[in-house]
């Protein structure tokens, strides 16, 4: 009876002692998983995102400038000689995109366009990478466009995991005064359709230090009849002097 016991108390201490190192090793798989991983190395991913989504929001915003500040051009739309752009006055209407269309066609275009920074082909053999869908919002401000991007990124090396998430960028333009010379182009030629007031046009391109050009698109060359309006700042900003290209209807 004596040794029973006694070998019944010592399959019961080896039962606790083998709970107890699962538990351990339990729980030291749990603190490993549960660590960053050193900031320098997560830095380094970060900082290439943030390097590639800017170099992305500069051509995002010069290509939708381009195409009336849009990305997805609108119905109200022409096509001359491979060059396409939006129309801002069409059948006697001012068409010209708000602010907040703007933006939203900004945050369409970085969208589209940010998708080869997320590859991270360059991390992929010493990190498992996995994202979650990722958008942006763009907001026009004085001087600069923001992009905010959401992007939940999970970053796991020798069992140790990292997130990334919120992305800022900030791109020196000045979208923001383009767009407000453009009204001003609109309402001008608005006020006497088929009518250029060149002196009207040199006026508002000096107020704001821009140059205004207007080209004519006549029946004999195209048509419908269209003028381009083309308005370049002549502040150089982000290296470059920020170009917006719209149309009129000519008739």
């Amino acid at each position: 009876m004596f040794n029973i016991c006694g070998k019944r108390g010592q399959l019961t201490v080896f039962i606790i002692i083998a709970i107890v190192i699962v538990a351990a090793v339990a729980f030291i798989i749990y603190i490993q998983r549960s660590q960053n991983m050193p900031r320098s190395e997560i830095q380094v991913i970060k900082n290439y995102l943030d390097s590639c989504f800017k170099e992305k929001a500069r051509d995002t915003i010069t290509e939708t400038a381009r195409q009336g500040f849009y990305h997805d051009l609108p119905l109200a739309s022409i096509n001359f000689l491979g060059e396409k752009t939006a129309y801002y006055f069409k059948d006697s209407q001012n068409i010209a995109p708000t602010i907040t269309t703007i933006e939203q066609e900004l945050s369409n275009a970085m969208d589209e366009r940010m998708l080869p920074c997320l590859a991270l082909s360059d991390f992929r053999e010493q990190y498992e990478i996995t994202r979650q869908e990722c958008s942006s919002t763009a907001k026009i401000k004085d001087k600069s466009i923001t992009f905010s991007i959401k992007c939940p990124i999970t970053i796991t090396r020798n069992m140790v995991t990292s997130k990334l998430e919120n992305f800022e960028i900030s791109v020196p333009s000045n979208a923001e005064k383009l767009i407000n010379v453009s009204n001003l182009v609109v309402n001008e030629y608005a006020s006497k359709p088929k009518y250029l007031c060149l002196k009207c046009l040199d006026n508002i391109a000096q107020a704001n230090n821009v140059t205004i050009n207007a080209v004519v698109i006549t029946k004999a060359v195209f048509e419908p009849e269209h003028i381009w309006f083309i308005i370049q700042d002549k502040e150089k900003l982000n290296e470059q002097n920020l170009t917006l290209r719209f149309v009129t209807d000519y008739k």
